[in-house]
């Protein structure tokens, strides 16, 4: 076939419809696709235990992965608490502050040290970041092992799901008599 001749030939197949490179091949979608996902399913029953795992280790890692965020939010707190405390006189309560900073009239600052958990005159508590750091690095930690273990059990199952379907094509290929090939092209 002659070059322009095969490019009348692909003009006629509209472009979403051709294969990767341009070719011939059309993409095909499942004609009914619960009858798929259904055998899909009972495909991978026999590894129904395993795929728990992997769907509770990949909740469990995305949760605490969410979670160190928060956590780190802590570390943030007890920085600031430090560092606004540090400027305050030292021997005084917080609740002296709070008093003294709305009779000066900034009442933004006064609501300001309400919320802060503070002791006037201590800086930065570092024994308590220290501990929200190791919960965090330890957070992180689990959740990357988690992914880990979902991604090595996981791998484990298709694999496994693989070697069964080709088994199971090998077995019919070498049930059919030998003539079935003699009159099949493919």
């Amino acid at each position: 076939m002659s070059t322009p001749q095969r490019m009348k030939q692909t003009e006629r197949i509209p472009a979403q419809q051709r294969g990767p490179h341009s070719g011939g091949m059309i993409g095909q979608k499942a004609g009914n696709f619960r009858a798929s996902v259904r055998r899909l399913i009972a495909r991978l029953r026999p590894e129904r235990m395993r795929i728990t795992v992997i769907l509770f280790a990949a909740v469990a890692s995305v949760g605490l992965a969410a979670t160190g965020p928060r956590v780190l939010g802590w570390g943030t707190d007890i920085i600031f608490a430090g560092a606004i405390g540090k400027n305050l006189p030292a021997g005084i309560t917080k609740a002296e502050a709070v008093e003294a900073a709305r009779a000066a009239g900034d009442d933004q600052i006064a609501d300001l040290l309400s919320g802060i958990d503070l002791i006037p005159g201590q800086g930065i508590d570092f024994t308590a970041l220290g501990g929200v750091l190791l919960l965090v690095m330890g957070l992180y930690a689990g959740s990357a092992l988690l992914s880990y273990l979902q991604g090595w059990i996981l791998n484990d199952v298709v694999q496994n799901t693989v070697y069964r379907l080709r088994s199971e094509v090998e077995d019919k290929i070498n049930r059919l008599p030998l003539r079935y090939f003699d009159h099949q092209t493919r």
